[in-house]
């Protein structure tokens, strides 16, 4: 589980490619680095939070976006991965 902080991401290159030698799955935590972009090798990018399987956000007060109280997201664009998602949250 990857943490981008202050705006920067972490080496999501490398630990992708780590994470596909070994069949892991990759999970950013995304709430230091909310816009922050990440350039790969090849020249392509993409925002912190939306290069690994799943990203996640905290909404604590004193984090880059806070709200009153306790709260979070978690992003993915697998639907299946989504479903599996909310049916543990909501079992929570």
């Amino acid at each position: 589980m990857p943490v981008h902080l202050f705006g920067q991401c972490a080496p999501m290159e490398e630990i992708m490619e780590i994470a596909r030698e070994h069949r892991l799955h990759v999970i950013e935590d995304a709430c230091q680095s909310i816009g922050a972009d990440y350039y790969f090798s090849d020249g392509t990018h993409k925002k912190s939070g939306t290069i690994s399987e799943i990203g996640c956000t905290v909404f604590f007060p004193s984090k880059n976006l806070g709200c009153y109280g306790d709260g979070g997201a978690i992003f993915t664009n697998d639907d299946d991965l989504a479903k599996m998602i909310r049916v543990v949250v909501i079992m929570v």
